[in-house]
């Protein structure tokens, strides 16, 4: 699968954009980050648009759900090893 991504927009420390085509699906990527304290809140969003999406909305809708928990899970994981 060809896979290019554009990083789209960088606000260090707060906001992440990145996004691109991947097997006939152009994703974008949003990451957030807040900061209250010594702790910091991750808000993702992504939206995906394409042929596959429009063939099997719901399947890729949880697939993508799994996917951006994963990522959360692994990114908290990490954050907390950091510690």
């Amino acid at each position: 699968m060809d896979i290019t991504s554009t990083i789209r927009e960088v606000v260090l420390g707060r906001r992440l954009v990145w996004g691109g085509p991947a097997g006939g699906i152009d994703g974008v990527h949003v990451w957030t980050f807040e900061q209250t304290g010594s702790q910091v809140t991750v808000r993702t969003e992504e939206a995906w648009r394409g042929a596959p999406v429009d063939a099997a909305p719901q399947q890729l809708g949880q697939d993508l759900e799994q996917s951006l928990t994963a990522w959360l899970a692994g990114l908290k994981t990490r954050a907390e090893q950091a510690d």
